[in-house]
């Protein structure tokens, strides 16, 4: 009987390892496909910021 316990215990071990190998990837492939979908709109904000600080330099001078 403990046997069978024992060898239940140890599948529900390796099924909890292969979850949480399941679910780190889940997540890794969330942050890519963020970072991913963000990216134009960074680059954007980004080149409007670079003319804005241009114009403010050109007024100073």
């Amino acid at each position: 009987m403990t046997e069978k316990l024992e060898k239940l215990k140890q599948g529900y071990t390796n099924l909890s390892e292969w979850l949480e190998h399941i679910m780190a990837a889940i997540v890794l492939i969330a942050i890519v496909i963020a970072i991913a979908s963000l990216w134009e709109p960074f680059k954007e904000f980004l080149h409007t910021r670079t003319e804005s600080v241009w114009i403010q330099k050109e007024i100073s001078i």
